[in-house]
């Protein structure tokens, strides 16, 4: 499906996963910030923590399951697996935030809100995923009609 898509694309391979990790990357940190960091950077945006803990989850959720898509095939073992290790993830990021020196909350809906965010990315990703494979089917299917002709 979607690896034959990028079979051929070994660029958009490389930035898909070049992006997935500097999204990881920028995710950790950001939600790592010493608070009167945090605060100045998102004083408007408080009201909005959930939300933006779901959004952020759901980009990193469909980031890593299209990177895995590259080098193999997705079934729902591995959109199980994904969801585990994602969710765990979020809850070991709320868990380090009150660390000292880092000297931020941890809070559970925080971590709803991600895994929340995390389902809706996996399905977005399936459906990203499927679309592809719907591509690569057509263009294989266009050039085994032509090379039949």
């Amino acid at each position: 499906m979607a690896e034959a898509f990028f079979h051929r694309r070994p660029r958009a391979r490389l930035i898909l996963r070049v992006l997935t990790v500097l999204y990881g990357l920028a995710l950790f940190v950001g939600t790592h910030l010493p608070p009167r960091v945090a605060k100045a950077l998102t004083a408007d945006l408080s009201i909005w923590d959930k939300l933006i803990h779901f959004v952020a989850y759901a980009g990193l959720a469909t980031l890593v399951t299209l990177s895995w898509s590259t080098v193999r095939t997705i079934h729902r073992r591995e959109l199980l697996v994904a969801a585990i290790v994602l969710a765990v993830l979020g809850a070991l990021d709320e868990w380090t935030q009150q660390l000292p020196g880092v000297n931020r909350n941890a809070d559970l809906m925080d971590w709803v809100a991600d895994i929340l965010g995390i389902l809706c990315g996996l399905a977005l990703a399936l459906v990203i995923y499927r679309r592809w494979g719907r591509q690569g089917r057509d263009a294989r299917d266009a050039s085994d009609a032509l090379a039949g002709a």
